[in-house]
């Protein structure tokens, strides 16, 4: 059996809408599996959002530039925290949503 492990790390909220619905989405469902515990907590704020209701990420109020501080806990706590790393670097693939929804008018 593995080590629970505590990771956290400092992201940048890159896209342009923020965390909005469809990103607090993507990050509630990536959560819905994982065992442990999985946190953001907007910097400058110290507005903590459990990522596993979507209601608390809305609740941050993270805009574009705003820095939040990503924390999982658990036995998977490596995997889970590079999915979430991965949405943000990607901007929650914004570009390509943009692009699916201008293609579907």
């Amino acid at each position: 059996m593995s080590a629970e492990l505590t990771l956290t790390c400092d992201l940048e909220v890159t896209n342009r809408a923020g965390l909005h619905t469809r990103v607090a989405l993507m990050i509630f469902k990536k959560t819905q599996e994982f065992s442990g515990s999985v946190t953001l907590r907007k910097q400058g704020t110290g507005v903590t959002a459990d990522c596993r209701r979507m209601i608390d990420i809305l609740a941050l109020g993270a805009a574009q530039g705003d820095f939040v501080t990503l924390t999982v806990i658990g036995h998977n706590a490596e995997s889970l925290q590079k999915e979430l790393i991965t949405l943000f670097e990607n901007k929650f693939y914004e570009d390509e949503y943009e692009e699916e929804r201008s293609d579907e008018e």
